[in-house]
């Protein structure tokens, strides 16, 4: 959806999109001043849904992944451009309940992430998602170091930016320790939060250090981040409407070593204990499940589960946290792999 915010018109004879998808506008082109023109793929069904005129087709295609998309002047020069991509620092629109992209206000640089919300999708129209003055810009946000252990010094970063001042910075926590793992369905994990103002460290970056209380082996820190400009507008971050309710670290020490014998007990070699350093051997990817032992069970049919013949639908009734690679795929849902014969093995794989 193309907008000019002017009080005269501007021609657009031979002005073209380019990037992930081609279209030249045809000659006697033109925006009245505060209109709005629709280019796609399918004009003639685009209409019967949406009832706006609408120009087209255009070649090419939109992944929901991300794209970058040009508008150029008759010229060929760059009028315009938004590079977007799925999930943080942009939002993440709901396809199945007719929601896309829009800027919030006409006057903001649509390449920060910032400037966009997902919401109702209205073609022709000014964007359902419109706002006068807008909340922070929050475009990036981390910790440090990115697979962290015990010991070391843990910092959670974000950049924010807002054009009336920055008031507030702050961050909460939800810790997660072993054996005590808490589902996004469970009632603690709304209200089990504690929060941690964020200093400002330069840059337009604010910062926090994970207190020592939370920093131990195998321990998974869930964390958001709510900002505060001078105006009293605030934001939440990730979105509302992102798929993941927050970001995570997972703190790990790294592999222990392992011992065992061959044959534990016997008087002879094969009773000798063995020492096995996984930090001295060839490296294999670790992936680490961490989940309520439960649900564990249930999905693997361990005998002392409550599913008497086993869990064998297509859904993902279990929430659990993927770790892999120093990155957390935190509320990830899963159950056990196969069909047919998904528990006639012994050592039963999963599915995520």
């Amino acid at each position: 959806m193309l907008r000019r915010g002017v009080t005269v018109g501007v021609v657009i004879s031979n002005w073209s999109l380019g990037g992930a998808v081609d279209y030249v506008f045809p000659i006697g082109s033109w925006l009245p001043p505060r209109s709005y023109l629709v280019i796609a793929a399918n004009p003639p069904s685009f209409r019967a849904v949406y009832r706006v005129v609408t120009a087209g087709p255009y070649r090419g295609r939109l992944s929901a992944a991300g794209e970058e998309l040009l508008l150029r002047d008759q010229d060929g020069e760059i009028v315009n451009s938004v590079a977007f991509s799925l999930g943080f620092p942009w939002p993440t629109p709901n396809d199945l309940a007719d929601e896309s992209i829009g800027l919030i206000n006409s006057s903001l640089d649509n390449g920060q992430p910032g400037a966009w919300r997902s919401g109702k999708a209205s073609p022709g129209r000014a964007n359902a998602v419109l706002m006068d003055n807008a909340p922070p810009f929050a475009d990036q946000i981390e910790h440090t170091p990115q697979s962290p252990r015990e010991w070391d010094t843990i910092k959670i970063r974000a950049h924010v930016t807002d054009a009336d001042g920055v008031a507030a910075v702050n961050l909460q926590l939800q810790p997660v320790a072993p054996g005590g793992y808490v589902r996004r369905t469970d009632g603690q994990y709304n209200d089990r939060w504690s929060t941690v103002p964020m200093l400002a460290a330069g840059g337009d970056w604010y910062e926090a250090v994970l207190p020592a209380s939370m920093r131990y082996h195998r321990w998974l820190i869930r964390y958001r981040i709510d900002v505060v400009d001078k105006g009293g507008r605030q934001l939440r971050l990730p979105y509302w409407d992102d798929p993941q309710p927050n970001f995570a670290l997972y703190i790990f020490n790294g592999v222990p070593a392992w011992q065992g014998a061959v044959k534990p007990g016997d008087a002879g070699w094969f009773g000798q204990v063995q020492t096995y350093d996984f930090s001295q051997m060839r490296p294999l990817p670790v992936y680490q499940l961490v989940a309520n032992s439960g649900d564990v069970a249930d999905a693997q049919f361990i005998p002392w589960s409550n599913y008497g013949s086993g869990y064998m639908g297509n859904d993902y009734p279990w929430y659990g946290t993927l770790v892999y690679n120093g990155v957390v795929y935190d509320h990830i849902r899963y159950r056990a792999r196969g069909g047919e014969f998904r528990y006639a093995a012994g050592k039963k794989s999963l599915e995520v």
